[in-house]
């Protein structure tokens, strides 16, 4: 007898419901065997294997006096692929900070297939990148000041 099958005579004898007409029943959404149970559906012991007692425990299922309930398991949705990693920081030299900024998040969002949330996040993770930013922010603020109506204070 292999050893998974030695497990599943385990979990078998281990599991018995505490009467005869009594059902398991998922009480929070659960994925076994690339199946999402939702709550309120109907789950053999078996589905859970070894990890059944300590489902039990938790409360992720519990034994029901009943019929079995409306909802229904359905198909697990497929797993996207992994993320590529991301590009390595391109930071574009200008004299003036806030269009260097803007050049090169134009550069990073052409790296990153067109995200430019994307990019700039990643660009913000980088010390020399953010406190490009830093600057071109400060130094826009200080060049819209007069539109605004404001006195502009040498940040």
């Amino acid at each position: 007898m292999n050893a998974a099958a030695k497990d599943q005579k385990a979990v078998n004898e281990m599991v018995a419901a505490p009467h005869e007409k009594w059902i398991l029943i998922v009480r929070r959404r659960l994925r076994a065997n690339d199946t999402v149970y939702d709550v309120g559906c109907s789950i053999e012991p078996a589905a859970l294997g070894k990890n059944y007692q300590a489902l039990l425990d938790a409360r992720f299922v519990m034994w029901q006096p009943g019929q079995v309930g409306n909802a229904k398991p359905r198909a697990a949705p497929p797993t996207s692929p992994p993320q590529a990693p991301n590009p390595p920081i391109v930071i574009v030299p200008d004299l003036d900070p806030v269009s260097s900024w803007k050049k090169s998040v134009a550069a990073m969002t052409k790296l990153m297939g067109g995200d430019q949330s994307r990019a700039r996040s990643w660009m913000l993770t980088d010390d020399k990148a953010s406190r490009l930013y830093q600057r071109a922010a400060r130094i826009s603020a200080l060049r819209g000041a007069p539109f605004r109506r404001v006195v502009a204070k040498d940040l």
